[in-house]
């Protein structure tokens, strides 16, 4: 397993299935501004210079472009690191060599799998206290030493390798130097990346459980060996892997008396020693002033004369917030259906009582809105969402499935919208997912940044 995992990767007919995968038409364009359409045209060409440049150890990452995602109004903002097509082709040839030599790091777990996990070591009832870390700016202190000595030891081929360090330091604009500390966020390589950094913590076993989601660490355990593990993991994390720990937002306590919050949940247990899985109180109130936002742009659009949002896209928008979508063709990085919406991501809570709240708030809230009967009773339910993702996914029509819509159902929904002209079907399509897609990725966006 030395070269042959990278030059089969670089097979012109396995690069251009990569291609078809990686790069689509709502990709983002790189500093040097080459777009979908410019890509195609210099398809072949872009393959023929990647293959070339890595067989002869020449290949030059261009500076990746800088995108700044703001958490909210007391967070620094995010840095994330887009590279152009062409480098975002090679970035998926080295990802997908790096799955055959680490498989068990391809594919991270998901925060409702985490969460899963520990309410399943909740219940066994043996652990008394908690024990919460952070890591501050992980992605940015990961030493990059550490890092490929821990790659080496698996991987000898020297082109993957180089081809790995050069991606890894490519600065992002307007940086010139090298980065000689931490790996970019955003690329398709960062999480496997991560992933391999951390393996060796993540393995740690002992009497006690821990767990690790991206840069938030918890652990059970009881008092006894409290303090001990502490000691332990907290220096394991600062000496063997040189990262700083967040002590502003450290943890520890009781699992009875102190409910304590992990990945936008709620968690700990209750008198009788069970588990009890909740909704961490600002994701709730986030997901209400989403549902009032949307219903005050739906007054604001009503109030205005000649305006194209209709009652049919407000219903639809909101019953997109409740259900959330299942589809594969959203994430350019995967080939598998992904769940995007709130109680896809609270599917583990175990207090039923906040879905049944959410139905009640929306019922509260459109009121006085005077909608059409016909199309009030369109609108869906927290509490049905739940029953459906548990018990009935794969046949249910209850859940938003854009995959499986006609061309005919999504013009349909475009007509909501007022856009009701189309040249071809690939305009149908391009404006489903300009309007669709991007409504879906924003609910996400917006419920993700509440999982720290």
């Amino acid at each position: 397993m030395k070269r042959k995992l990278l030059k089969s990767q670089l097979r012109k007919k396995n690069m251009k299935d990569l291609s078809s995968k990686a790069i689509k038409f709502y990709s983002a364009t790189g500093l040097d501004n080459v777009n979908y359409r410019t890509y195609s045209k210099r398809e072949e060409t872009f393959i023929e210079e990647i293959r070339e440049g890595v067989l002869k150890n020449n290949y030059k990452f261009t500076r990746y472009k800088e995108k700044l995602i703001l958490k909210n109004r007391y967070s620094y903002p995010r840095c994330i690191s887009i590279p152009t097509l062409k480098d975002k082709l090679t970035l998926k040839v080295i990802l997908e060599t790096l799955k055959e030599y680490f498989p068990q790091e391809a594919r991270p777990p998901l925060p409702q799998e985490c969460i899963k996990a520990i309410r399943m070591e909740l219940d066994k009832e043996i652990y008394t206290h908690f024990i919460k870390l952070d890591l501050s700016d992980f992605y940015g202190n990961i030493t990059q030493e550490i890092l490929m000595d821990k790659i080496k030891v698996i991987i000898k081929d020297e082109l993957l390798l180089e081809l790995i360090i050069n991606a890894i330091k490519n600065p992002t604009y307007p940086k010139i130097k090298c980065e000689e500390k931490g790996i970019p966020q955003g690329l398709s390589i960062s999480n496997i990346l991560a992933h391999i950094y951390m393996n060796e913590f993540d393995s740690i076993k002992g009497d006690f459980f821990l767990i690790r989601y991206v840069d938030d660490i918890l652990i059970l355990c009881n008092e006894e060996n409290h303090d001990r593990i502490y000691k332990e993991t907290t220096g394991f994390l600062t000496s063997n892997l040189k990262l700083i720990l967040n002590d502003k937002k450290e943890e520890k306590g009781l699992l009875v008396e102190e409910s304590f919050n992990y990945l936008g949940y709620k968690l700990g247990l209750n008198k009788m020693g069970t588990s009890m899985i909740s909704v961490k109180k600002s994701n709730m109130e986030k997901q209400e002033k989403r549902i009032i936002n949307l219903i005050t742009k739906y007054k604001y659009q009503q109030e205005k004369t000649g305006s194209s949002y209709s009652t049919k896209a407000f219903i639809f928008e909101l019953n997109l917030i409740i259900t959330g979508a299942v589809s594969k063709n959203m994430d350019e990085q995967s080939d598998s259906y992904k769940r995007y919406g709130w109680v896809f991501f609270y599917s583990q809570i175990n207090c039923l009582d906040r879905l049944y709240h959410l139905d009640r708030f929306i019922d509260n809230q459109i009121k006085n809105l005077n909608l059409p009967k016909k199309e009030e009773k369109k609108i869906k339910k927290f509490s049905k969402t739940y029953r459906e993702i548990k018990f009935n996914l794969i046949k249910s029509k209850y859940i938003f499935k854009p995959d499986e819509m006609s061309i005919n159902e999504k013009q349909k929904i475009l007509h909501y919208y007022g856009i009701e002209k189309f040249n071809s079907e690939k305009d149908i399509e391009y404006f489903f997912r300009k309007i669709v897609y991007k409504k879906i990725k924003e609910n996400e966006i917006d419920l993700i940044s509440g999982v720290s």
